[in-house]
């Protein structure tokens, strides 16, 4: 059955629980999808599962379902999956309930720690890739800061890039992350910030000397 565009009222939500693996975009009133328009609310007996637990959410994923995403800049994450409330609990004690969760978690905080540090040596090598002249002592600096939270280093596109664009992405957010530094550490930004330059103005003024010095981090001739 072909659902007109527009929004969903209440009427044909159970239509669309038949659609499984229905993709919906989190929305200000409630959800949206580029087919069926607004849903309005959730079938009767549904559940958020959040991401997270991959074991639950794999065998969820193998009856009705939704996959709910959320707008991230350029970036749609799945932030959940919607699912019958008596399946999930269902599932969840096939993976052995409370325990087998505690051992699931355990299991993701060890490989989110193996992620970041791969994150983290990816970032090293695209930064000794782009600048193999860069010093030591700079290159720990950079790549140190970079990955603290809010900065350059924890962009979404590194976590969220599709395989293909991983390397491009990882190569850019080196550049941008060198940059960062040397603006910092070897310009007089600061000072011209603090004399109440525009943040604009003050970046031009330093872009030249920026520039010297990545060229001279590009050749190892030029260390």
């Amino acid at each position: 059955m072909v659902v007109p565009t527009g929004d969903a009222p209440e009427s044909i939500v159970q239509t669309l629980v038949g659609i499984q693996g229905l993709t919906v975009w989190l929305h200000a009133s409630g959800f949206w999808t580029p087919d069926h328009g607004r849903v309005e609310k959730l079938p009767d007996g549904w559940t958020l599962v959040p991401t997270g637990d991959a074991a639950l959410t794999r065998r969820l994923r193998l009856g009705p379902h939704w996959i709910v995403r959320e707008k991230c800049g350029g970036y749609s994450p799945v932030v959940g999956t919607y699912a019958p409330v008596a399946e999930v609990e269902r599932v969840r004690l096939e993976l052995g309930g409370k325990v087998g969760a505690v051992d699931r978690d355990i299991r993701k905080q060890q490989a989110l720690k193996l992620k970041e540090a791969q994150i983290t040596e990816a970032l090293r090598s695209a930064i000794r890739k782009l600048f193999p002249a860069i010093p030591e002592k700079d290159l720990k600096q950079i790549v140190s800061r970079s990955r603290d939270d809010g900065r350059v280093g924890r962009a979404q596109a590194i976590y969220f890039s599709p395989k293909t664009e991983r390397e491009e992405t990882m190569e850019e957010v080196a550049h941008r992350a060198v940059v960062a530094h040397v603006r910092h550490k070897y310009t007089r930004y600061e000072k011209i910030l603090a004399s109440g330059i525009e943040t604009e103005v003050a970046r031009a003024t330093v872009a030249n000397p920026i520039k010297q010095k990545l060229q001279s981090w590009e050749s190892p001739s030029e260390a």
